[in-house]
């Protein structure tokens, strides 16, 4: 902050607060919560600036850690091949990470806004809003469940999903890790057709 700034908001309120950067001794920063006071005489001419500054490194420190660790869950969300989104208590997509938008065909900027239900068969839709309830009914509670969804070109895939609702910044979302299980249903669905068919042939 330029001192002519700190200058005038005293001359202008009698008081200013901020951040600051002193220098140790040994030239290392010191980040400081600075106050400052503007002290005038009985005629109300300015005589001089009380201030004081608080030591903020620690919160500083814990800040950069935050930030560290957001942006290196952000890179992992990004990058995963695991199809990932995050759903408002509304119901709509907060943020999907690119493999999971690619699986349906889409954009992970398509899905953002979007109604997560919209993805899912039309007959599953409730099921899903009804395990999302049951979610943000109970923050930390894993809930795991298995539905069909509908690719952009129509397509029908099986998933698991595994979803918990938690805080993020003060507000509820639903975090949803989704994995692809097409191949096991349709040879799950190809087995019991083979066992139907050699019961019929039993019978006969």
């Amino acid at each position: 902050t330029p001192i002519e700034e700190i200058e005038s908001e005293l001359e202008a309120t009698g008081h200013w607060e901020g951040e600051l950067v002193h220098r140790r001794r040994d030239g290392t920063a010191l980040p400081v919560a600075s106050r400052w006071a503007l002290q005038r005489d009985e005629r109300g001419r300015p005589i001089g600036v009380l201030a004081t500054n608080n030591d903020i490194t620690d919160r500083h420190l814990a800040e950069q850690a935050r930030r560290d660790l957001e942006e290196q869950w952000r890179a992992a969300f990004a990058s995963n091949p695991t199809m990932y989104f995050i759903v408002d208590a509304q119901g709509a997509v907060l943020s999907a990470n690119d493999f999971g938008a690619e699986e349906l065909g889409y954009d992970a900027s398509e899905l953002v806004g979007r109604t997560a239900a919209d993805v899912f068969v039309e007959e599953e839709r409730e099921h899903f809003r009804r395990n999302a309830e049951a979610c943000f009914a109970n923050l930390g509670q894993r809930r795991r469940w298995e539905a069909r969804k509908v690719r952009r070109d129509g397509t029908m895939m099986w998933v698991r999903e595994t979803a918990n609702a938690v805080l993020l910044k003060n507000q509820a979302v639903l975090l949803v890790a989704c994995e692809d299980i097409t191949e096991r249903k349709l040879a799950e669905e190809a087995l019991r057709a083979s066992e139907e068919r050699f019961r019929t042939l039993i019978q006969f």
